[in-house]
């Protein structure tokens, strides 16, 4: 009777600890959206309160914005922190820029990895 409940603990402790596994590598190695960091420079428009990727700028707009004094450079927490919302889907791709694996972004995130950027250079200036 005894090795009956140890054969049958042994299966559904081996069980459970398969699934913790394979429930481990699945989030391990799944995919989540990465996001630019919050001291990413961005232009600022004081007219529709929004911010806009300078990517998603033509220089016509960008003169007029700036000319007008309705344009300024900030960085994305600043503009969030005046209650900025993103000018358009060109933005969100710009700011949006790839994927990185579960691990890799809770490693990042207590300090023991740093997520390898391309667009942006440590400064928050854009790297083209």
């Amino acid at each position: 009777m005894l090795k009956k409940i140890k054969e049958k603990l042994f299966v559904l402790l081996t069980s459970l600890g398969a699934i913790i596994f394979f429930v481990l590598i699945y989030t391990g190695l799944s995919d989540t959206i990465y996001h630019a960091p919050e001291h990413v420079l961005v232009i600022g428009d004081l007219e529709y309160e929004n911010y806009i990727a300078p990517f998603c700028l033509n220089e016509t707009y960008e003169k007029e914005l700036f000319d007008s004094g309705k344009g300024f450079v900030t960085t994305i927490g600043e503009a969030r922190k005046l209650g900025y919302e993103m000018d358009s889907t060109c933005t969100y791709n710009e700011l949006v820029v790839s994927r990185q694996t579960f691990i890799s972004f809770v490693l990042e995130n207590l300090g023991f990895w740093k997520h390898p950027s391309e667009r942006w250079n440590e400064d928050g200036t854009w790297n083209w």
